[in-house]
Parts: structure tokens; sequence; C-alpha cells
């Protein structure tokens, strides 16, 4: 495997009945094939605030999770160093860009987890799907996953 950019997070994640290896960089995410080695597709992330010079506009992904959706095809949630999430369909080995959400985080991504990946799907049992969403500065934010809607929103304080 090769990466031409800087490497933020990987996931290693079940798609479309095989496992594929989705890479967050300084460019955008890469879907690779973790067995053959060979990369599926790549997709771009906008650059963030581009009146920005180039140095300060480089939007990075950090935070990744696959989610079901209920009757919808199951989602990538990614985000960005921008405080962005971008959303992916996953059909098969296809991942299509389905929208973006900005405004709810105003700090960069720090990570994205759900409660339908492997770790927490043998402790849970949450009746929808739902993932959640850190932040840099602290903000925290629950989503419903079939909807694509935040459900919490909430600030994590410091230690007492």
């Amino acid at each position: 495997m090769q990466c031409q950019a800087t490497v933020m997070q990987v996931r290693l994640c079940r798609a479309g009945g095989a496992d594929v290896l989705v890479v967050g960089t300084s460019d955008g995410v890469q879907v690779w094939d973790p067995v053959r080695g060979t990369r599926i597709t790549a997709y771009p992330i906008p650059y963030a605030n581009a009146g920005t010079p180039p140095a300060d506009r480089r939007n990075y992904v950090r935070g990744i999770t696959l989610v079901p959706r209920g009757s919808e095809l199951p989602a990538l949630v990614v985000g960005t160093s921008s405080g962005g999430l971008h959303v992916f369909e996953v059909d098969g080995q296809r991942f299509l860009y389905l929208q973006a959400f900005s405004g709810h985080h105003r700090a960069p991504i720090a990570d994205i987890a759900s409660t339908h990946e492997p770790a927490f799907a043998a402790h849970t049992l949450a009746p929808a799907p739902l993932f959640a969403v850190a932040d840099e500065g602290g903000g925290l934010s629950v989503w419903d996953a079939g909807a694509l809607v935040p459900v919490a929103e909430m600030r994590a304080a410091g230690l007492v």
C-alpha cells in the first residue's frame, strides 16, 4: 500500500460483506482492500476556509465510523479538522458521497464512535444506531444514524 498524504487515522470496517481499511489523511478519505493492498477508492475533502492562506486551510480527516441506518444503506461517517462531518453511503464496495454537516462542532474532530462498532456491539443493545462525535474543544454530540440528526449536544467538563 502506498499513500502520498499524511495518515491521520485508520479504521478497519466490514462493508458490503468484505473488510475494508478506511484511511483518514491530510487530503481526504481513502478506502483500501486490506488483504490485497489495493486502493478501492479515494475522496478529497474540500478545503476549509477557502479565503485563508493555503497553509491554514488544509482540512484533514480524523474520526471514522461505519454505522447501519435501518432501511437505508449503511453510512461511513468521517470528521475533519474544520469540525465538519462528511457522510458516505456504502453500497457493497461502492462509497457514495451523501452529504456534509457543519456548524455542530467549532473545533477539529478528535474522534467518532458508534454503538454498532464491534468493540461496543457486544455490550450494548441500543434500539437505534447511534454515533458520537467529540471535538478537540470538548464539544460532544450524539447522532441518530438513521435520520442523520443530532439527538444530544454537550460539552465535556474538566476533571474535578
